[in-house]
């Protein structure tokens, strides 16, 4: 085979064969699958927006919802099964998991994603993918970079500063990347800074490859590419799916007209041959028959311990058997249990509600199933029932098409049908309690007038079960939010930050959910890591010391009620504000502890100094917040039991260039410099003669001097000091920082 016959064949390989598969020509073929809810495979050509069906699988709860348990193991175990289930089917590599942040919560695909914080959901991103690869099926990281909308996907140019890349949008998959070395990156439909993520040179070349040292292979999102040739050049490797001789052609006239070099052809073909290598592993030829039964006791388990008891006033809740219950809503009959989209899944098995709960339960449909509009008729079957009720289970939340991937929601509010029929039940002065079934937040007007709430996400498979053992007792609820509830919509931080089919400006910057609302401290409807349970926590012995690489925290918690339960403990730092403007706090780790009742655990963790920086866009580096720090030990965002000052001594802070445009004021915040800085200015006062005696305000010389650039000094002085001199005292403040390593 003659080298040039060589790199067309190459060439060749760097398109999909047909929706799923590679071609198997010099290498043999690589078979994707949707994901990462469970396997979504389809025989013969397939789509990737789920309008299809796909083979029977075992359908786990979203990602929000694995994402609620806050449970390493457990989203492992997840991923784990859903490897072997994939191997049976031929499947060498799943398209997930998706750690875009929740930056709004109106993204129609923020089911499918763990959190609006870059710790939480890298720390569960990493565990989903070490389930997948150590079980021998490749994991595909996405959606790479500044997905966080789907209205306008595929055309917006999605605009974030330095900081805001750093300390959130890119953090999260640098985190993920260090935690597991997924096997692809998948590049996104979305531009980024005014580049297409499929042919961003500084996304996928400078910061993927270059910093961050990845050496997987680069997928694109199925139908993401802008232009090939741009893509393969600049760091992409792989375009999914086929596009017929497309792409091939203009790869194939790029090459010959010299416009793309063979270097980047034979690197994406390496990596795609690199990737093939990882597929044929032993772990595949060594995989028994799927247990699918297994397989849906787990998804029961996780989507149980997914389910937040978000209120329970008075105990209501768990449901005693005296009771006498109504149950209402069609949601009860038909969960919604997973979103729309290319994550659907078909599901092996489905659990009703009503198969778990004691049997001759009164049970009405209140609203009809994906219909929005109100049936008074069935709403006052509803009400005449339940007045002979002791309690009312309400089973409301999005409808199938409400969620789903390719557009966003255009509201915070639950249906129209079930907002009527829950403000009619109010009415009635009875216990009312929401089962909800959403994979996002909603708005909750009544919240104050009503007795119990539970978030049951989506949670696949096994939600009728989950729901039933938490109504009932059997289990007790542990799970915690993944992201802020706020009151209304419109006090969430990118409100007014949405963008147009062009553009989206990422304004609120670093203050992305919790974030944003501790800082203009907003009164929220449930705070992030919120989570009540049917047992009573508490904290004690509190202990944080510092030595020279870490901090230790410890403390013990102790069960104090009668149930057996989980708790999860939140550990959070608040930066020092003095070099620059922060969160209030930030989570930095996390466990979840099973504590029988009447026990104590002794609770330890470690945070590295590293925590302890933040990324300075002045100087475009990461750097400690030197000086003093706080760490909170807290049950949620806004439930802190404990917190201490820790002085952080480590300095690591470079120091701008001096310039004419630099203040007086940054000058001054210079420690380093203030000897030079006050000798300048005392010989300046001495020289222009000017007599204490005759200023009738320090204050006021003082504050409008520190917002004075020093060019200003010589127009001040009428020319007494030069432009030579100003030049002079920035080379020797230059030289001084230079010297002093700042």
């Amino acid at each position: 085979m003659s080298s040039q016959t060589n790199i067309y064949e190459k060439i060749r390989q760097l398109n999909g064969k047909d929706e799923w598969r590679t071609y198997g020509e010099l290498i043999a073929e690589i078979v994707f699958s949707d994901g990462p809810t469970g396997l979504r495979y389809q025989e013969g050509k397939g789509d990737h927006l789920g309008m299809t069906d796909s083979k029977k699988a075992t359908c786990f709860p979203t990602a929000s919802a694995l994402a609620s348990t806050w449970n390493r193991e457990l989203v492992k175990q997840v991923s784990a099964a859903i490897a072997k289930e994939a191997i049976c089917e031929g499947v060498d590599v799943l398209l997930g998991p998706g750690v875009n942040i929740k930056r709004n919560p109106l993204c129609g695909r923020n089911f499918e994603y763990f959190s609006e914080d870059p710790y939480l959901a890298s720390q569960l991103g990493s565990e989903y993918i070490k389930g997948l690869q150590e079980n021998g099926v490749g994991s595909s990281l996405k959606h790479f970079a500044g997905n966080n909308q789907e209205a306008y996907r595929m055309s917006i140019d999605t605009i974030i500063d330095r900081r805001a890349q750093e300390e959130i949008y890119l953090k999260v998959f640098k985190d993920v990347i260090d935690g597991s070395n997924p096997w692809t990156v998948m590049s996104a439909y979305n531009r980024l800074m005014g580049s297409h993520c499929c042919e961003n040179h500084w996304l996928l070349t400078e910061t993927l490859r270059e910093k961050w040292g990845y050496e997987g292979l680069v997928i694109s999102d199925w139908f993401a590419v802008n232009d090939i040739v741009k893509s393969i050049a600049n760091g992409m490797d792989l375009e999914m799916p086929t596009v017929g001789d497309y792409s091939y052609n203009k790869l194939k006239d790029a090459y010959e007209q010299g416009d793309i070099s063979e270097d980047a052809i034979n690197r994406a073909f390496n990596n795609l041959n690199t990737l093939r290598e990882r597929c044929d592993n032993p772990i595949k030829k060594a995989v028994e028959p799927v247990n699918y039964m297994e397989h849906h006791e787990l998804a029961r388990d996780v989507a149980t311990e997914a389910i937040v008891l978000l209120k329970n006033e008075n105990q209501r809740l768990p449901l005693q058997s005296t009771d006498k219950v109504l149950y209402v809503g069609s949601l009860m009959e038909k969960h919604n249990y997973q979103g729309s989209g290319s994550s659907r899944v078909n599901p092996m098995f489905m659990d009703s509600i009503s198969d778990f709960l004691v049997e001759g339960i009164k049970y009405l449909p209140g609203y009809s199933l994906n219909n929005h509009e109100v049936n008074q008729k069935m709403i006052n079957d509803v009400l005449d029932e339940a007045r002979e009720m002791d309690k009312i289970v309400v089973f409301t939340g999005l409808f199938s098409n409400d969620e789903a991937e390719s557009y966003d929601r255009e509201n915070l509010d639950l249906p129209l049908c079930q907002r009527h029929l829950i403000e009619s039940l109010i009415l009635l002065n009875k216990p009312i309690i929401l089962v909800l079934q959403t994979g996002s937040v909603v708005e909750i007007p009544w919240v104050n007038q009503i007795d119990g709430i539970l978030q049951a996400n989506l949670s696949g498979q096994g939600t009728g079960k989950a729901i039933a053992d938490i109504l009932l007792g059997k289990k007790n609820p542990c799970g915690r939010l993944n992201e802020t509830y706020p009151i209304k919509l419109a006090h969430s931080p990118s409100y007014l930050h949405r963008g147009s089919e062009k553009r989206v400006e990422y304004n609120e910057s670093i203050f992305v959910g919790y974030r944003y609302y501790d800082k203009k401290e907003l009164e929220v409807l449930f705070p992030f890591g919120y989570g009540l349970s049917y047992t009573e926590f508490q904290y004690s012995d509190f202990d944080i010391e510092k030595d020279e690489e870490s901090i230790s925290v410890t403390c013990k918690i102790e069960n104090t009620g009668n149930y057996d339960g989980a708790e999860v403990v939140q550990i959070y730092i608040g930066l020092n504000v003095q070099q620059a403007i922060q969160p209030v706090k930030q989570l930095k780790y996390f466990d979840k502890v099973t504590i029988k009742k009447n026990e104590t655990y002794h609770f330890q963790c470690k945070l590295p100094l590293s925590d302890f920086r933040y990324f300075n866009s002045d100087i475009d580096e990461w750097a400690y917040a030197t000086g003093e720090n706080t760490i909170y030990i807290g049950q949620s965002s806004r439930n802190i039991v404990y917190q201490q000052r820790v002085d952080i001594d480590a300095f690591d802070y470079k120091y701008p260039v001096v310039t004419r445009n630099t203040t007086v004021g940054a000058l001054l915040q210079i420690p380093v410099l203030l000897d030079i800085i006050n000798y300048t200015m005392n010989e300046l006062s001495s020289q222009l003669m000017v007599n204490e005696e005759d200023i009738i305000n320090h204050r006021e010389l003082e504050n409008s001097i520190k917002y004075m650039p020093l060019r200003n000094i010589s127009q001040a002085t009428k020319g007494f000091v030069s432009d030579e001199q100003l030049d002079q005292l920035i080379y020797e403040l230059n030289v001084q920082l230079k010297h002093r390593g700042c």
